[in-house]
């Protein structure tokens, strides 16, 4: 329900999305996504919490696996992202 919901979010807005398109992209009953989600905006803020922790955890792991922690690793981050480009 909750991809369902974040496509549909991504494709039509959240203004347009529906509960009952929600429940129709993700095969199940509108009583099944506001059962588990209550309203429209609390499965907005689900899909919101969903993104945020998937970000969080990659970023994370792109600051272990690449040594970021230390000082010079985002030196030469902050050197590469931030130079212009031509």
């Amino acid at each position: 329900m909750r991809e369902a919901a974040m496509a549909l979010f991504a494709e039509q807005g959240v203004k347009a999305t529906t509960i009952r398109g929600v429940a129709e992209a993700a095969k199940v009953s509108p009583g099944l996504v506001q059962h588990h989600f209550g309203t429209k905006e609390a499965l907005r803020l689900a899909c919101d919490e969903y993104v945020l922790a998937y970000v969080r955890r990659q970023v994370t792991a792109g600051i272990t696996d690449r040594n970021l922690e230390k000082a010079a690793g985002l030196a030469f981050l902050r050197r590469r992202d931030l130079a212009p480009t031509s």
